[in-house]
């Protein structure tokens, strides 16, 4: 092999590797380990439609102020809270066909809010995510309505 033949190979395989893993087929970096929090619910038809809205903007301010409405997932396990009531548990996600399961095992507080237990309700019954880096879906098993959520940090 000439020494142009050795840099093109080396120039393609480093194009691979790069590309390879975009950001939204990267369940690690879109989970583990990362915040995300509320910044609205959204009714929808199916994964690929942003649809529209449905929290009033005193809704959406009391997702953003108060520091509600935010999940944690670790590896596998995940810790969130609503507006009265924290829980906690188990998740997985299959990016070949962008599903997703969440079982929550520990609730701890009631929750006293209408948006808090719709929060909890959505997220619980989550069976589909799209997302990447900057921004992650949970929808609901109909594709109908999602809440869509922003890094933390």
């Amino acid at each position: 092999m000439t020494k142009t033949n050795i840099f093109t190979f080396a120039i393609i395989c480093m194009t691979m590797l790069l590309f390879s893993c975009a950001p939204k087929d990267d369940i690690r970096g879109i989970f583990v380990e990362k915040t995300w929090k509320m910044s609205n619910i959204n009714s929808c038809k199916g994964l690929k439609d942003d649809g529209k809205p449905t929290l009033t903007e005193e809704e959406v301010n009391q997702a953003i102020v108060n520091g509600h409405f935010q999940i944690l997932f670790k590896d596998r396990t995940f810790s969130g809270r609503a507006t009265n009531a924290t829980f906690s548990g188990k998740w997985s996600a299959n990016n070949k066909d962008n599903t997703f399961n969440v079982t929550i095992t520990n609730m701890e507080g009631t929750e006293a809010t209408a948006l808090g237990n719709r929060f909890i309700n959505l997220f619980s019954n989550a069976k589909y995510y799209m997302g990447d880096y900057l921004a992650l879906k949970l929808f609901d098993g109909d594709q109908k309505e999602y809440i869509l959520f922003r890094p933390l940090n």
